[in-house]
């Protein structure tokens, strides 16, 4: 699937027979996030929910650090624009770059308001 896709084959067969040919969870998890990762090298849309169905699959498998590091990862990577046709591959260094840099334009996430009276602090 990795080669035909970096000769611009499509590859979406190709996953749907990897993902029926997984015998669990494990499995299901890398097929996902080797499909998400192919998807977002080339920022094309729908990458960012294959990755994040790995994610969820691989859950049990992580350590905390590894938990968290692949979440901020996935979070850094949901910043990016489809991109409107087929763009060339990135790696996933210049993807973070990128990505931070749409952030530092777009400025901090709004936050949310939260109910109550924020000088209560019994409940």
């Amino acid at each position: 699937m990795i080669g035909r896709y970096w000769l611009g084959r499509p590859v979406a067969a190709d996953y749907e027979v990897l993902l029926a040919g997984a015998r669990d969870d494990r499995a299901r998890a890398l097929v996902e996030l080797v499909y998400g990762q192919l998807l977002v090298a080339r920022k094309r849309p729908g990458a960012l929910a294959h990755l994040e169905a790995g994610f969820r699959l691989a859950r049990p498998w992580l350590s905390a650090q590894e938990y968290l590091a692949v979440m901020r990862r996935h979070q850094q990577l949901g910043r990016l624009y489809p991109a409107a046709g087929t763009a060339p591959p990135r790696t996933l260094e210049a993807l973070l770059i990128e990505a931070l840099t749409i952030a530092r334009l777009e400025g901090p996430a709004p936050r949310r308001s939260r109910p109550g009276n924020p000088a209560d602090t019994t409940g």
